[in-house]
């Protein structure tokens, strides 16, 4: 499926896991997905993936690039992704977050207030080791209660066991409750 060049404004999805923007569920091993070039704009709710919601057998085929996430009120996390089989890399580029926040919904749960997440299968307890490049990205006026006003990342056994790499990104203004106004990350590998 492709998604280019389209507005989401003013969606909402009250709780769960699914989005209030682009829900692709039960993909079939060898499907592609681009999400490209769009904009999501005051999208609401607490769900797990508010903008976008993927969960997908082939990683190599899901692109994000170019796509714009502002002025989102506080709630779930923004982004997504369920690698129902090992992604070992993946690519986050050229994206926008701008004027956006969550809020602690899923904290007791998760143990972390997650902007973007990325989950591989668990190897016994923990996850599978993935490396997620952030090319490109630009986070402004950003917000989050507990850590990492742009991005709070790891610290669940679903998301811990990930190296991340930030290359020509911009982080201005962003604020955290806590320690962390533009970056909290706490993982580890294997």
């Amino acid at each position: 499926h492709t998604y280019r060049g389209n507005i989401f404004h003013n969606a909402r999805n009250s709780d769960g896991y699914n989005s209030a923007g682009i829900d692709e569920s039960n993909t079939y091993q060898d499907e592609i997905i681009d999400i490209e070039d769009n904009i999501f704009d005051s999208i609401s709710g607490n769900c797990q993936g508010r903008c976008m919601y993927i969960s997908t057998q082939n990683s190599a085929g899901l692109t994000l690039r170019n796509n714009t996430i502002q002025n989102l009120p506080a709630g779930g996390f923004y982004i997504k992704l369920n690698f129902a089989i090992k992604a070992t890399n993946f690519l986050i580029d050229s994206c926008i977050l701008i004027n956006n926040s969550v809020n602690d919904y899923w904290y007791n749960t998760l143990n972390v207030d997650p902007q973007i997440w990325l989950e591989n299968p668990l190897n016994s307890y923990i996850s599978e080791e993935i490396f997620i490049h952030f090319n490109n990205c630009y986070f402004e006026n950003n917000y989050c209660p507990k850590r990492g006003g742009a991005l709070n990342y790891g610290k669940s056994k679903h998301t811990c066991n990930t190296q991340l790499e930030f290359y020509q990104c911009k982080f201005i203004g962003n604020r955290a409750g806590q320690p962390g106004g533009a970056l909290s990350i706490q993982s580890y590998q294997s």
